[in-house]
């Protein structure tokens, strides 16, 4: 009796052992899977476009909205003129920036919405759409590089059933948050222009220009500027150093284009013969134009300088100059009246030169 006991007891020891071991194995089987899922969807998320990007591209490309457009903001242009109409344009303005505040004011970081209103593509679709009654809409977006900064998109849309594509960069402040969209078109990235090649003696010229000291002195400053970059892992002793030019347009809206070119040393693996990195840059020269009439001058100050994902960013400050028949209107709020039918675009852009 005894030992049948003691045999009972050992079997409900063994399979409450059993259950135990199965349990274990399940719960581990299943953090296993959990994890597994939880990897699979942080890389597929890595290859998708951002969601605050997205938005951003359904907002400024699905056209006509009209409750988007602003009304006309210069005096005498689309409206007489009177205290009464001037207030009744301030009130339709002020709806519409809530309007876009509520779409997707979260998405970008503090004062940075006004930035892509006034001088980013915000309204380029939409004013397309206002104008010649067209229908547009986005249809895919593809992550073309993401860098800590930076995401490049490339959107296919379709207008009056015809399908376009267009390349849109958005530059994002050290919180994440979206800071800056620009529009490079269809063909931009790194084979949209062929780099030109250069000498160093080139190279600093330019980097003294903007520097504005002695060519003597830039090549002091350079040296200086290669011992930072230590800072970041890079012995720039450990790598060939190429010179090349590097031009890039991006639309700013209202018919007008900046074209901005830089100089900038590349750091080439020894080995491989690949670029790993841009290294000190400096700012060459900005252009401006487009389809406006008069566009006679442009006093700009340009700096170019490399952020810490090898990034060259272009600051671009400047006034343009240029004439209407009296007859045009313009979104852009930093275009004002100069003259008589003549306008004055008080240029603050920035360009990203990726690898």
């Amino acid at each position: 009796m005894k030992s049948r006991k003691k045999l009972r007891f050992c079997c409900g020891v063994l399979v409450m052992l059993a259950m135990v071991l199965t349990a274990c194995q399940t719960q581990t089987t299943e953090k296993k899977q959990g994890k597994k899922t939880e990897e699979k969807e942080a890389v597929e998320k890595e290859d998708q476009v951002s969601e605050d990007v997205q938005a951003v591209i359904e907002v400024m490309m699905t056209a006509p909205n009209e409750e988007l457009l602003f009304a006309p903001s210069v005096i005498g242009e689309g409206t007489d003129g009177s205290e009464e109409n001037e207030e009744e344009v301030r009130k339709q303005n002020k709806e519409t920036r809530e309007k876009w505040e509520e779409k997707i004011g979260t998405c970008f970081s503090e004062d940075k919405l006004t930035r892509f209103l006034e001088s980013g593509p915000a309204f380029k679709y939409l004013l397309e759409a206002a104008e010649d009654g067209s229908e547009i809409r986005p249809e895919e977006m593809k992550l073309e590089k993401r860098s800590d900064y930076t995401e490049r998109v490339r959107v296919q849309y379709r207008k009056d059933g015809e399908t376009k594509e267009t390349m849109l960069v958005f530059t994002r402040d050290s919180d994440g948050k979206i800071a800056e969209v620009a529009e490079e078109g269809a063909d931009a990235g790194e084979d949209a222009y062929e780099p030109r090649k250069i000498s160093r003696e080139e190279f600093l010229s330019a980097y003294a220009a903007q520097e504005q000291v002695p060519e003597e002195e830039a090549a002091v400053i350079l040296e200086e500027q290669h011992q930072l970059f230590e800072a970041y892992g890079i012995q720039v002793a450990d790598y060939n150093i190429v010179y090349e030019e590097r031009m890039k347009d991006q639309d700013v809206g209202d018919g007008l284009t900046l074209t901005a070119v830089i100089c900038t040393e590349i750091l080439v693996d020894k080995e491989s013969g690949a670029y790993v990195s841009y290294g000190v840059a400096a700012a060459k020269e900005t252009k401006i134009g487009g389809n406006v009439d008069g566009l006679d001058s442009f006093q700009t100050g340009e700096e170019a300088w490399t952020d810490k994902s090898g990034e060259v960013i272009v600051d671009v400050k400047g006034q343009a100059l240029f004439q209407t028949d009296g007859t045009r209107t313009f979104t852009k709020t930093d275009i004002h009246p100069a003259g008589e039918n003549t306008y004055q675009y008080d240029v603050d852009e920035q360009f990203v030169f990726t690898l």
